[in-house]
């Protein structure tokens, strides 16, 4: 993704959020834009954070629960960040 994408912008403000300590609630104050939402759903796919359990409601929205307060940045998560100039 180039780094001008909107879905990488928020990709990387999610991610670094999520390394700084940020609360999940706070966090996830934005979940439910789709660009947001998307970001998410990568950096899980990706193996990024872990900690979350994602899934799709009926009317398509996206739901987001921590698994056993575990949520935090894994090794590939830190990596993906030190590779990009913040």
């Amino acid at each position: 993704m180039p780094d001008h994408d909107p879905v990488e912008k928020a990709l990387i403000d999610f991610l670094v959020r999520t390394k700084r300590g940020d609360s999940f609630h706070d966090i996830m104050k934005s979940l439910g834009d789709p660009v947001f939402d998307k970001a998410v759903e990568l950096a899980v796919s990706y193996g990024y954070v872990e900690g979350l359990q994602i899934g799709r409601v009926a009317s398509g929205h996206l739901t987001v629960d921590t698994v056993s307060g575990a949520f935090r940045l894994t090794p590939d998560g830190d990596a993906y960040l030190s590779g990009k100039s913040l």
